[in-house]
């Protein structure tokens, strides 16, 4: 009897010290709130690029494809031009990141004494993309603009 009634007590002990533990400790953190993942584009087209202001649309198109992750997906392709400098045109399109989309990769270049600035935007998710390149023209004094976007299937 007596063995049992210090059983009793050593059970009622580690019970007790438990419990008071649980009351001491903080309470856990509340859980973060991940943000909804953005929408995906609609169907790719022109109206889901970015245009640069007062260019000169010469080119658009629309294919299925690998996209640069390596899945399948539809582009949207829209060629431009203007006669604004070339710093002014990358500069803008660095400033104006596609909404819901963040910054992949950046590139510039220079080949032939004309520059080349690429970007590349993708979503969280990987599935949605804009790339952009800026190519300069001196010798004909402008700046071609290439937007595309892309949709994985």
């Amino acid at each position: 009897m007596q063995m049992r009634a210090v059983f009793v007590m050593i059970l009622l002990a580690v019970v007790l010290t438990g419990c008071q533990r649980q009351a001491a400790a903080p309470p856990p953190a509340p859980p973060t709130v991940q943000p909804a993942p953005a929408p995906a584009p609609a169907a790719p087209g022109a109206q889901n690029l970015l245009t640069y202001p007062g260019a000169t649309q010469t080119n658009s198109s629309s294919f299925s494809g690998a996209g640069p992750t390596g899945s399948t997906g539809t582009w949207s392709t829209v060629t431009m031009e203007t006669t604004d400098s070339y710093e002014k045109v990358r500069d803008f399109y660095k400033a104006n990141a596609p909404s819901g989309f963040a910054q992949s990769f950046m590139n510039e270049s220079t080949s032939d004494g004309n520059r080349e600035f690429a970007l590349w935007f993708a979503r969280a998710d990987q599935k949605a993309w804009y790339v952009i390149t800026i190519k300069e023209q001196k010798d004909e004094g402008k700046v071609e603009i290439n937007v595309a976007s892309g949709v994985a299937q």
